[in-house]
């Protein structure tokens, strides 16, 4: 009895532990509930000194297909390797994290929509050009990027996340 106690206490710390990280453990970028937070900070602080905050959402596209032919292994390089190319092309104020499977989140302190977008296809060329390339790759890797900034696409982090990610099924509904 002592000993299953000891277990279950011990998987009670482990989930426990893995709910307070704030790192994804294939990237080592931000993970969701960091970046969530973060963008609520981010969007009061702007609210508050009416200064605008910029957000992306930016998924890999065809990413499902790419590890079913390749395999789990190869998909985290690819994982690892747009996290590396999306965190060399901000500063060091933003924050780049992975949200979900191929989805990944930029938060732009600062940058308005124009500047958003900007940014938004300077990613999206650097990942075409060099994303399938590194991986040694004969076609070329795209995404899908929805740009969201507050006060105009919403006020709160849920509402600016959502919005961005309506704009990423709507840019994969055109062709990726």
């Amino acid at each position: 009895a002592k000993q299953i106690s000891i277990a279950v206490e011990n998987d009670i710390l482990v989930k426990r532990s893995k709910e307070l990280a704030i790192k994804d453990e294939t990237t080592g970028l931000y993970n969701y509930n960091y970046m969530k937070a973060r963008l609520a900070e981010e969007i009061k602080r702007a609210l508050v000194y009416q200064r605008p905050c910029g957000y992306l959402m930016v998924d890999v596209d065809g990413f499902k297909d790419y590890t079913a032919s390749h395999g789990p292994e190869k998909g985290d390089a690819l994982l690892k390797e747009a996290g590396a190319i999306l965190q060399g092309s901000v500063t060091e104020i933003d924050k780049v994290g992975r949200l979900c499977d191929d989805k990944f989140g930029v938060i732009l302190p600062e940058r308005n929509k124009r500047q958003s977008v900007n940014i938004a296809e300077e990613i999206r060329k650097k990942i075409e050009e060099g994303l399938g390339k590194s991986l040694g790759l004969d076609k070329k890797l795209t995404v899908s990027i929805g740009v969201a900034e507050n006060p105009i696409d919403g006020s709160t982090a849920e509402e600016i996340m959502e919005k961005a990610e309506r704009l990423v099924r709507n840019a994969k509904s055109l062709g990726k």
